[in-house]
Formats: C-alpha cells, sequence, structure tokens
C-alpha cells in the first residue's frame, strides 16, 4: 500500500504539470490550430485499429522467436544497472518492428508524416513542453523517492543505453498512438471521443500491467492524448514518454 501511494505522489504532480505548461502554452498561442483531414476517416481509422493488433501480434511472435537469445542476454548482463548494448539493440529492433505495419501503410497510402504527428507545425513548442516536462518528471521522482544517487548513476554507459531504448519505446507509442490512431479517430468521430476511444487503446496495448498500472496507464492516456489535441505534434511527447520510462525502471 504504501508503495501505491508513493506511486501516486510521484505520478499526480507530474500530469497536473503537464496539463498547467499546456494551458500555458496553449494560451500564449504557441500551438498554432490546423486540420489533419483524410478522404476517408473511417476506413483510415478502422486501418489504423487493425495495424496495431498486427504490430503486437508482430511483437509476441518476435519475443517467442528471440526468446533464447532475451533469455541468454538477461542471464549474462543482469536486469537494470546493468543495461547493456544488446539490451538496447534488442528494444531497436524490437520497436522498428512494431512501427514497420505502419510506415508500410502511410507509404502504401501516400501519407506525410503530418498525419502521424510529425511536421513543423508546433515542432518547437512541443520540443519545449517535453523537454519541461522532463526536468518536471525527473525533479518529481527524486523528490518522492530521494534517490538522487540512483539518477546520477544513471546518467552512466548503461544509463545512456537504457535511454536510447525508452527514446525508441516512447517515439514508437506516441506515432502509433497519439500519432497515427488518434488523429484519424478525432477525423472521424471527433476531438473527444477520438480523445477517449485512443486512451482506452492505449490502456488495452498495456493488458499485461497490474490493475493499479492500467488505471495509472489510462490516465497518463488521457494526458499524453489531450496535449495532442493541442499541439497536434508527437516529438515532445516522445521525449517525455521515454523519460518517464527510463525513470520508473529506476525505482
Amino acid at each position: 500500500m504504501q508503495e501505491v501511494v508513493r506511486a501516486l505522489t510521484y505520478i499526480a504532480p507530474v500530469l497536473l504539470a503537464a496539463i498547467i505548461v499546456t494551458l500555458l502554452l496553449d494560451r500564449r498561442g504557441l500551438f498554432k490550430r490546423f486540420r489533419v483531414d483524410f478522404v476517408s476517416p473511417r476506413r483510415e481509422s478502422v486501418l489504423g485499429l487493425f495495424l496495431l493488433v498486427l504490430a503486437i501480434a508482430l511483437w509476441f511472435l518476435l519475443k517467442i522467436g528471440l526468446s533464447p537469445v532475451i533469455e541468454q542476454i538477461q542471464s549474462a548482463e543482469g536486469p537494470w544497472p546493468n543495461y547493456s548494448l544488446a539490451h538496447m539493440t534488442l528494444q531497436l529492433f524490437s520497436s522498428g518492428v512494431g512501427l514497420t505495419p505502419f510506415v508500410l501503410a502511410l507509404l502504401i497510402r501516400r501519407q506525410g508524416l503530418l498525419t502521424i504527428g510529425l511536421s513543423r507545425n508546433n515542432l518547437i513548442s512541443s520540443a519545449f513542453l517535453g523537454v519541461i516536462m522532463v526536468f518536471v518528471t525527473i525533479a518529481s521522482y527524486i523528490l518522492v523517492y530521494g534517490n538522487v544517487l540512483t539518477i546520477m548513476g544513471a546518467f552512466s554507459t548503461s544509463g545512456f543505453y537504457y535511454l536510447v531504448a525508452m527514446l525508441s519505446v516512447g517515439f514508437v507509442e506516441e506515432a502509433i498512438f497519439r500519432g497515427y490512431l488518434q488523429l484519424r479517430l478525432a477525423a472521424w468521430l471527433g476531438s473527444f471521443r477520438a480523445w477517449i476511444l485512443t486512451a482506452i487503446v492505449f490502456t488495452v496495448g498495456h493488458f499485461r500491467q497490474s490493475i493499479l498500472g492500467l488505471v495509472s496507464v489510462f490516465c497518463i492516456g488521457l494526458v499524453f492524448g489531450w496535449t495532442m489535441l493541442k499541439s497536434k505534434n508527437i516529438i515532445g511527447l516522445s521525449i517525455w514518454h521515454a523519460f518517464m520510462d527510463w525513470v520508473w525502471i529506476l525505482r
């Protein structure tokens, strides 16, 4: 129970800060308004959900196929803080496999990066938001868990490998959920329903977590999705997402 309270004490201020920072940037006019349209939003949304199922299936097949390699790496290197180059390479490969169906869909359907939240539109303001939230996330972790030495130790070779791995995870998940899926659902169902539905799908995609973990993922998905509604750019979210994962493993 104590661990649950500490986790909530850590994450709640971070999410609240994200809402406040996003509101401030939006009120200052730093998030420019623009539309992302599709010829057939319904068809694009259904395709996005299908591609997500396909990506999850590919991840499972990859895990099964590479299980001897994964077990060998884990037994030889051990968990954090002994995260190795082999760990990082495996994660980068896994992230690439999951993103591949979406990349192929963009190429086949001749859709640009704008349709997954990657463009010059709001790029600087989105990145600024991401950097601010990185500092907020680290500060909240230190205040709640008090592991300053752990954070400092994470800025090592092993910590760098893990950070690069988490940057790939953050980018891929944001490109898929907030970029590809939410933008298409918004064009089909409207911003509000797309926001809620994307958060639900994001939570289902993390079904292996505990009930408390799923509730946390849903709340995080809501905040990520709401920020995406304002910025329509995934760069800042990808950076923040990566550091949230990076810090969480240090507990």
